[in-house]
């Protein structure tokens, strides 16, 4: 499942960098969506798909991210290096109950 995962993260951020406006003027309307201007079904078609969209490519993008993170173990060893300080997580502490384990 690693190799999709991978297309999947090329494909959403190439859809990222080619629907990105050139200049300020038309990034002005392509973060919204405006109903009243717009009269035909096929421009609000296609304007609300480049809007939800654009919005649903970040979601996407974190999902498949941490879709990386359990499918290979070098990305996983370097986002613990990078977030923790070291390869291996910490271990968690056994917990002390009232009970002894193992004797009935």
């Amino acid at each position: 499942m690693g190799i999709p995962t991978v297309l999947f993260i090329c494909m959403l951020i190439t859809g990222i960098i080619l629907w990105w406006p050139k200049n300020k003027n038309a990034r002005k309307g392509r973060f919204r969506f405006n109903w009243e201007n717009v009269k035909g079904w096929k421009r609000k078609n296609y304007d609300l798909h480049n809007v939800l969209g654009f919005y649903a490519s970040f979601i996407a993008l974190l999902m498949s991210i941490t879709g990386i993170y359990f499918a290979y173990p070098y990305v996983k060893n370097t986002f613990n290096l990078a977030l923790s300080g070291s390869v291996d997580l910490p271990k968690e502490k056994d917990q002390i109950s009232g009970f002894p384990v193992g004797k009935e």
